[in-house]
């Protein structure tokens, strides 16, 4: 029960009545009053502060929603530049030498014929470099094991890098789809900046599971780089930039982590740690 004090100061008690049994007709009760005003101001700033912790996580899902469809976004870019500069330009150029060609000069022919064979065969290369880009089937058909393995044998073949893969855990393990599309998503931006801006020769990815922890490890012998950059990195500074922003967007939205340590000149390690209750297959069965 609430009263207000002549003075304007509001209070909180809580009354208990209890009847007195007399022998006589007449009731007496007992009227016991307890003063809880400080439990119930320290009630009420708790439910304020459930309140606005509870509005603060749903801005914060919001916000995080929209930094994710705009990486998504951002992303879709990098892929309509890749194909418009690499493969448009390499099909233009196709058209260009094919038209040109002229038999009555058997010698330029030939020339250019051996020209439009190598043109094609990067083409090709280009076109298997889009696509690998975008989900692969062995990440929703077999989880993230397989497509990670899968990623570094391609990409391996596409670039010309020695890229490897360690698995140190003998228990393949199924996450749900958005954490394992999340966890691809992290681990290929962070191969992807070893080969293109680290210019890493040489890159490891290792993963393991352990009381119910996913960690990929990501080492490179890159040129690396100051990582005191990274409290300041813009999500649109560079192409560099919004792919450590779209690593870190991606893993937070997850409630995974992860962990970047680099130096001038020593390379580069990243790592993602994942906790989930998983869905675990032992030795290839369920």
């Amino acid at each position: 029960m609430a009263l207000t004090t002549l003075d304007g100061k509001r209070i909180w008690f809580d009354m208990s009545i209890i009847p007195m049994h007399q022998a006589s007709r007449q009731q007496s009760i007992l009227i016991l009053c307890s003063d809880i005003t400080q439990r119930k101001q320290n009630a009420l700033k708790l439910e304020q502060l459930t309140q606005d912790n509870f509005e603060e996580r749903m801005l914060q899902k919001k916000r995080q929603a929209s930094q994710i469809v705009e990486c998504q976004e951002e992303e879709r870019k990098r892929i309509a530049k890749d194909i418009h500069d690499g493969i448009g330009q390499m099909l233009t150029a196709l058209r260009f030498n094919i038209e040109s060609i002229d038999l009555a000069n058997k010698e330029k022919s030939v020339e250019k014929i051996s020209y439009l064979k190598d043109l094609t065969a990067d083409l090709i290369k280009g076109v298997r470099t889009a696509t690998f880009n975008l989900t692969p089937p062995e990440l929703s058909d077999h989880g993230i094991f397989p497509a990670l393995q899968k990623m570094t044998v391609e990409l391996s073949k596409l670039t010309g890098k020695t890229i490897l893969f360690e698995n140190k855990s003998d228990t393949n393990i199924r996450l749900d789809s958005l954490a394992e599309t999340n966890i691809y998503r992290v681990t290929q931006e962070a191969v992807n900046n070893a080969i293109k801006y680290a210019q890493a020769n040489y890159i490891l990815v290792t993963i393991n599971f352990k009381e119910a922890i996913l960690s990929i490890v990501i080492d490179d012998d890159g040129k690396g780089f100051n990582t005191n950059i990274l409290n300041d990195v813009p999500k649109n500074n560079s192409e560099g930039g919004m792919g450590l922003f779209f690593m870190k967007e991606h893993i937070s939205y997850i409630n995974g982590r992860l962990f970047i340590h680099s130096e001038p000149g020593k390379g580069t390690r990243v790592t993602i740690n994942y906790k989930s209750e998983q869905k675990t297959i032992l030795n290839g069965t369920e």
